[in-house]
This record gives C-alpha cells, structure tokens and sequence, in this order.
C-alpha cells in the first residue's frame, strides 16, 4: 500500500472520529437542557395549583346593597273621629274645649234685654252653626248654671269634635212672631265658643234658644221646638260631661 493511501485511510478514521465525538457532545449537552425545562414545568404547573384565589371584592354599593334594610314601623292606625277630622281638612290640636260651671264669659256690646230674632237672624245663625268644625273653632265651653263652681276640666280631642259635630248638627229653630213666657223647666245645655271670625252664646231651655252673637246688641230669642232631637242629643252630652266634670271635681276636693 502507498504512503498517500494509507494518509487518506488515516485521515477517514480521524474524520469519523471527530464525528462521532461531536455527536456525543451535542447529546450529552442538550439533555440537561431537556430535563430543566421539565422541572420548571412542573414547578410552574404545582404553582398554578397551590396558588389561593383572592376573592373577587365587592363595590360598595353592591355591599350596600346586599345589607339587608331595616323594616319601617307601620302607621298606627287613626281613630274614625281622627280620620273625619283629617278628612275635613283640619285638627283639634288648636282647639281648647273645657267643661266648667255658669259662664263667664261675656260678648261685648250685649245687653241684657231680649227680642225675639227675625228671620235674617236666624239664617245667619244657621249658617255659623253648620259651617262648625273642629279646625275653625278655637275654643268652646260647656256650662253648667245649676252649679255655681268655677273649675273648668278639659274635654279630650275626640270629645271636643264630637261636641262641635253636635252643635253643627243643631237645625235652624223657628222665628217667634211675639215672645211668651219662657219654660220653667230649666237649662238643657248652655255653651259659648269663638271661631276665627265669630262669638256665641247659646242655650236652650226646652222652649226658647237664646243666642248672644257677636255683632248683635241683645239677646235674641228663637223657637227652639223645632230641633228638639237634635237639641236631645246635645243635652244628652251636655248632662254626661258636666256630671263627670262636677264628681271629679268634688273627689279632688
């Protein structure tokens, strides 16, 4: 064999070698690689599954929201004479209503002398009794002229708007065309009031009304016969309230 075969024969095997070392090389490097990627992989996938999820907030309004809300009180119900009131427009808060003995009070520019009312007379007192209502009445009393105490006792409200709704139901009495003599029977109810524009006396006596109006120079007399039932119930009141007003008075003595 030649000296040039045999350097090429040697020069083959040298390359073959290198070769194969390279490739020996290249694998053993590249498999670390290969196994870190792994081992961050795992890593990362164990992170993703230990990890806690925050939980989501809330906004406030929707907090708020959630929150439950205190339920309201239910309106206590008013009582009918309450609910006529309101339905009328107006309250008793204003109104003083008391019980007492003979009245005191006097309408200015009265006389003492008496003439029977005419007939304008007693429409426009008809009017002012049936315009009555607890928000336009002010103060109104109760009188008892068979006693002589001068205690007054307060009316409660419901008592007060039951009292004006009876004097408002008072229909218009007769006109006397001369004045007889008045009964002897007594006084069935007596009362005095003010309303915003106007003040009365009045009282009945079975046979003649006599009024005390404001604007007027004497007492004016009228026929009381024609609102005798009516004028039954207001006594009937009348009676009640200024009995329970004297025995309260004479047990607080």
């Amino acid at each position: 064999m030649s000296k040039s075969r045999i350097s090429c024969v040697i020069s083959l095997v040298l390359i073959c070698l290198l070769l194969l070392m390279t490739a020996c090389g290249g694998s053993s490097s590249s498999q670390p690689s290969s196994e870190e990627s792994s081992k961050e992989a795992a890593v990362s996938s164990s992170e993703a599954v230990t990890e806690p999820q925050q939980p989501v907030s809330s906004s406030p309004d929707e907090s708020k929201a959630e929150e439950p809300q205190p339920e309201e009180p239910e309106p206590s119900s008013p009582s009918q004479e309450e609910e006529s009131v309101e339905a009328a427009g107006g309250t008793v808060a204003d109104l003083t209503a008391i019980v007492t003995g003979t009245l005191s009070q006097q309408i200015p520019g009265i006389s003492g002398n008496a003439a029977a009312g005419t007939e304008a007379q007693r429409d426009e007192l008809a009017a002012l009794l049936s315009g009555l209502k607890p928000e336009n009445v002010s103060y109104i009393a109760l009188g008892n002229p068979r006693s002589g105490y001068a205690d007054q006792t307060l009316l409660s409200d419901e008592d007060a708007a039951a009292l004006i709704g009876l004097v408002a139901a008072l229909p218009a009495p007769g006109v006397f065309e001369t004045l007889g003599n008045p009964a002897t029977g007594g006084t069935q109810w007596s009362l005095y009031l003010e309303t915003g524009d106007q003040v009365l006396s009045l009282s009945d006596d079975g046979f003649w009304l006599t009024v005390s109006m404001q604007g007027q120079s004497q007492l004016l007399i009228f026929d009381s016969s024609a609102m005798q039932d009516a004028s039954g119930a207001l006594s009937a009141f009348w009676t009640e309230k200024t009995a329970a007003a004297q025995q309260s008075i004479i047990s607080l003595s």
